[in-house]
């Protein structure tokens, strides 16, 4: 049996966005981006998980929910 490690990223906001073209590049494991659609950086985080090449990955929304929900 396979002794692989289970990693994943949950960002909960990209704030500060210190992400730079490129940086995401070798992500390689399941990564959940969550943002209220209210909140100033639901275009960050969007990019975010637009730029993940994990083919594992999900954007999640809450409907007008503001930052400070989050």
């Amino acid at each position: 049996m396979s002794t692989v490690p289970k990693t994943a990223i949950v960002p909960i906001s990209a704030f500060g966005m210190p992400f730079a073209d490129g940086s995401l590049d070798n992500v390689n494991v399941p990564a959940l981006v969550i943002v209220g659609s209210a909140d100033s950086l639901h275009d960050n985080n969007q990019w975010v998980y637009g730029t993940l090449p994990s083919s594992s990955k999900a954007f999640v929304v809450f409907e007008n929910a503001g930052h400070d929900v989050m």
